[in-house]
């Protein structure tokens, strides 16, 4: 149908579509009444969808559904590339110029002994996430406390995922490069809740 961004001739532009979801969920002109905010329902909506039943997460959902927890936005970035990622989450090691570099290479050493492992190095250096968001979560978020919700958006519009393919054959999946360098999956307590979210389009046919 007939939309603002068939109007201003965006609808395909994956950016300007990902700005928009970003604002919408995590702007600040969204975020009056934190727990009835945009970002209060979309982490509704993932935390119902979610396939990890471990009982902190129970607990957080049951906080969400009944409204005991509010939200308060960290951060919230669009092409953030996963170098400046890995620059912002890692302890900067002074002697370490090539900290970057060498901790892709840990990440994905199980292609280490492969010709194009640099090139794949290169590639996920070069990657960004669409949409990123931060965000506390807890009875007293808007006082820095409560739990870490880090959020990571894929936004497909008119186009498959950008994978990395070997001259062997083997594939690199797009969202498993994001999946592999941004997950802090050691660790219990309070490390941040992870939520990789794959957004696409519903055709009109399936939307009817």
């Amino acid at each position: 149908k007939n939309n603002l961004f068939q109007m201003i001739g965006k609808e395909r532009s994956e950016l300007v579509h990902s700005k928009f979801i970003a604002n919408l969920i995590a702007g600040s002109y969204f975020r009056s009444g934190c727990t009835e905010s945009t970002a209060m329902h979309f982490l509704d909506i993932l935390l119902k969808r979610n396939k990890d039943n471990s009982s902190d997460i129970t607990k957080m959902e049951n906080d969400i559904l009944t409204r005991k927890s509010v939200i308060s936005i960290i951060e919230q970035k669009t092409e953030y590339a996963l170098s400046k990622y890995i620059e912002d989450n890692t302890e900067k090691d002074g002697k370490d110029n090539n900290q970057v570099e060498n901790y892709i290479k840990k990440k994905f050493e199980e292609y280490k002994d492969h010709r194009q492992f640099n090139t794949l190095v290169d590639n996920v250096k070069k990657s960004r996430i669409d949409i990123y968001i931060k965000m506390k979560v807890g009875k007293e978020a808007e006082y820095d406390k409560g739990r870490t919700v880090e959020i990571f958006i894929e936004n497909k519009v008119g186009c498959k995922q950008n994978d990395f393919k070997f001259d062997n054959g083997t594939i690199v999946k797009q969202t498993n490069k994001y999946y592999k360098v941004c997950s802090k999956s050691e660790g219990k307590g309070n490390r941040p809740l992870q939520l990789f979210v794959y957004l696409s389009p519903v055709s009109p046919r399936e939307l009817n």
